[in-house]
């Protein structure tokens, strides 16, 4: 019998991806917001109804390019606070 319950696991290099395609940017040219990998995860692992428990490893070094843009989910409002100003 397996004495863990079930669980998905999420795995993203951030150093494999250009900050703006990691985490988003407002396209200079359409002045909209564009999503990045990491913010699309967030939002699969938000909307799962499975009951499962949802793990995001960002398996990299820490870099002080990405790190700061994590912030507001690493302290105690746990909320993630987009460049474009949307609250995840």
């Amino acid at each position: 019998a397996n004495a863990f319950p079930p669980f998905a696991l999420h795995v993203l290099n951030p150093r494999a991806l250009p900050f703006e395609q990691l985490h988003g940017h407002i396209d200079p040219g359409s002045r909209e917001w564009k999503e990045g990998v990491f913010v699309s995860v967030i939002r699969q692992i938000l909307q799962d109804k499975s009951g499962e428990r949802q793990w995001l490893t960002l398996d990299g070094p820490v870099d002080d390019t990405w790190m700061p843009a994590l912030h507001t989910a690493l302290d105690e409002s746990r909320k993630l606070v987009l460049g474009s100003g949307e609250v995840v």
